[in-house]
């Protein structure tokens, strides 16, 4: 039952996510600014971005699919692609929304900033110290090691979220339209 809770949450997450995603390249799309060579750039980290994001949510939606105990290959593999396209993911939009700031001066910004780089900070810490203990308790079977790489698991979740709860934060200005109201009219969108 929990993994079918899951799985039910992560695909129903999955087309808001994306559109998150889209948001936040629209987002950055609109405030480039300085120099030429500065412009190319930031657009071409903007793109990296959408992409990594993109593919962290595909090898989420994989990972929470594919059960290790059914396909192990694809479960390893879609756990690889999540990892790093979600590190990519989470440094460069947070590079990229630093740069923001002259344009963006507010308390939100500062608090999604400090929120993204606690998170990004504490999911690179839990990521590493779970693949030492995971390999200490593969090498050396010691007592507790499990249990260790276990915890930093779930602290590479929880960073994980926390870091995607700034977007909250972000893109509290923005309105979704899912079918035409009044009350929508004279709001818009991103450009």
């Amino acid at each position: 039952l929990q993994s079918a809770v899951w799985r039910s949450v992560v695909g129903a997450a999955f087309p808001v996510r994306l559109c998150q995603a889209v948001l936040y390249y629209k987002l950055f799309s609109a405030h480039i600014v300085g120099l030429s060579n500065q412009r190319l750039a930031f657009s071409r980290l903007n793109v990296c971005t959408l992409l990594a994001a993109s593919f962290e949510l595909f090898g989420l939606l994989l990972l929470s699919m594919v059960s290790s105990s059914d396909y192990l290959e694809v479960h390893i593999g879609s756990f690889a692609i999540f990892i790093v396209a979600a590190h990519i993911n989470m440094i460069i939009s947070t590079i990229l929304l630093w740069f923001q700031r002259p344009m963006m001066q507010s308390m939100k910004l500062k608090k999604s900033l400090r929120v993204r780089i606690l998170s990004i900070v504490a999911n690179l810490a839990a990521f590493a110290l779970a693949m030492y203990f995971y390999w200490r308790h593969n090498e050396y079977c010691e007592p507790y090691m499990y249990s260790y790489f276990a915890l930093c698991e779930y602290i590479v979740v929880l960073s994980n979220i926390s870091f995607h709860y700034a977007a909250a934060i972000d893109l509290s200005f923005v309105y979704i339209a899912v079918f035409h109201s009044p009350l929508a009219q004279g709001h818009a969108l991103l450009p």
